[in-house]
């Protein structure tokens, strides 16, 4: 299931977001699990789970680009919303290299 957005919702967003499926692995506190990125943008991206993410939960990210060399990491991301196994996550602590990355998708 893809999140769906009001477009109020679309229209606050800082970066617009790309439909896609990467495969994603979330770790944080209490918290390991595989994942499909369902959206992406330069300040966050959407994620559907079996595990279930409270908002607020700090997290690590590994992002998977099949035709990329090498995972996108982002340092830190929090979750910012959770509903039916998709999760909203903000991205906080991104290097200067997976920004340059994320800008090229």
């Amino acid at each position: 299931m893809v999140a769906r957005y009001s477009l109020r919702e679309m229209n606050r967003r800082q970066h617009s977001r790309v439909p896609l499926g990467l495969a994603v692995l979330c770790v944080g506190e209490h918290i390991r699990s595989d994942g499909r990125v369902t959206n992406l943008s330069m300040g966050g991206c959407a994620v559907q789970s079996a595990a279930t993410a409270p908002a607020g939960l700090p997290v690590k990210l590994r992002l998977s680009f099949p035709y990329k060399r090498g995972p996108l990491e982002v340092e830190l991301a929090i979750v910012r919303w959770s509903r039916d196994g998709t999760c909203g996550l903000q991205f906080i602590i991104v290097s200067t290299k997976a920004q340059e990355r994320l800008r090229l998708v």
